[in-house]
């Protein structure tokens, strides 16, 4: 019996891509310190801007690479035993990117943020929606 070790590639991929997933309605993501901050507290507006985590900027970004990179990522390991594990990750990346979404809703930057998002979700969706084990509905930008 063979047991597969993930590279270290998939591994530092799927620690960004978890920490996306994580996300909470009302709760914004600071990637410098993988940390949740209450969208709607003054601590948070503190904390983001003393770290430089301006959702319009620097979270945008990496939310769009790391997408990138696991479409890329999933191309290069498709015909692999860790195909599934990536496309799993992929889904869960999106729906956490829905729950951001809905976070920005009300805020000063809403316009801004939410097309950056949407561009994401439809890099994500370059692989998605074509696999066939992917059975599930895509959500709208909308929690039910």
């Amino acid at each position: 019996m063979t047991i597969e070790v993930i590279p270290q590639q998939l591994q530092s991929l799927f620690t960004e891509m978890s920490f996306i997933a994580s996300a909470k309605p009302g709760v914004k993501l600071c990637f410098k310190n993988k940390r949740h901050v209450d969208a709607n507290s003054w601590f948070s507006i503190i904390y983001r801007t003393w770290y430089n985590e301006s959702q319009g900027g620097r979270g945008n970004d990496i939310i769009r690479k790391c997408c990138e990179e696991a479409v890329q990522t999933y191309k290069q390991y498709k015909d692999t035993i860790f195909a599934d594990l990536i496309l799993d990750r992929m889904i869960k990346m999106r729906d956490g990117i829905v729950i951001i979404k809905t976070t920005y809703e009300n805020d000063e930057t809403k316009i801004s943020v939410c097309s950056h998002l949407d561009i994401s979700i439809t890099i994500l969706h370059m692989i998605l929606p074509v696999h066939p084990l992917v059975k599930i509905a895509f959500p709208s930008t909308e929690l039910p």
